[in-house]
């Protein structure tokens, strides 16, 4: 090939080439535009989703609104129950709550120790006649069963999630079946609290709910219920020498035995 050949070149060529480069510029601009908007799309594609992906879980972490207290004690009263205990010539009372619809309810083993004959009054009135299925010395615990199904139970709380200072209501029968269902209020005085009791001469140490509500004689095995109303413990003993010092045991130290039994028990 000569040099004249070699740098020969009409018009017509140039413009084709021209042409041509044109088109390809154009492809090339086409493809960086679609590129950068797709990477725009795929980033506020993100976004949205995350956003759409947190506002359901920030809902649901919401905890459930407070309730006035006669919400709280329409909720649980009639979950709870007179246990008037009979033991040779005395005969003595306190409180449980039932914690399943089968039967089942809770109370202190206090209330019914050495018992001969257990009568479980329901908030309408009606009596049946209960036994105690387990117990622990240790924890001052009892577990009852009523024949029957169809009871009202309790809503069970966290107690690992209660703060000093939040509203407490305790539900009760001081001085047994003359002011039987008495409703108390006051808030959480102390968690975690140390705590030292004797019983039958060991000495138990345990950690526990405090709470200025006023509690009585009787009041024993009632549940202490928080603003939504869940029971956060069973009310246990008060301070004899002293005014508004209630102690309660936490339900989550209850519930870990009483499923347990379930477990083992099979029911």
């Amino acid at each position: 090939m000569t040099g004249e050949e070699q740098y020969r070149w009409s018009q017509e060529a140039q413009l084709s080439a021209d042409s041509a480069a044109r088109r390809r510029n154009r492809h090339s601009g086409t493809a960086r535009f679609a590129g950068v908007m797709l990477l725009t799309f795929a980033v506020c594609f993100a976004f949205l989703f995350g956003v759409l992906a947190l506002n359901p879980a920030t809902e649901q972490a919401e905890a459930p609104a407070e309730l006035t207290t006669p919400e709280i004690v329409s909720r649980v009263l009639p979950a709870t129950v007179l246990i008037e205990v009979t033991s040779g010539r005395d005969t003595t009372s306190g409180t449980g709550f039932f914690l399943r619809a089968d039967g089942y309810l809770i109370t202190n083993l206090h209330v019914v120790k050495n018992a001969k004959k257990i009568t479980v009054t329901l908030y309408d009135g009606t009596e049946k006649t209960a036994e105690t299925v387990w117990k622990s010395e240790t924890d001052d615990l009892a577990l009852l069963k009523v024949p029957g199904r169809g009871y009202s139970a309790v809503t069970v709380g966290n107690s690992d999630a209660v703060r000093t200072g939040e509203r407490a209501v305790a539900i009760g029968n001081p001085s047994g079946a003359r002011y039987a269902w008495t409703v108390t209020q006051g808030i959480v005085s102390a968690v975690g609290r140390p705590t030292a009791v004797e019983i039958d001469g060991m000495a138990i140490r345990r950690r526990m709910i405090q709470t200025d509500a006023p509690l009585n004689t009787g009041n024993s095995g009632g549940p202490l219920c928080n603003a939504r109303g869940e029971v956060i413990g069973v009310v246990d003993w008060k301070v004899a020498d002293s005014e508004s010092l209630g102690m309660a045991i936490p339900i989550n130290d209850v519930m870990e035995q009483v499923r347990q039994y379930f477990a083992n028990a099979g029911t």
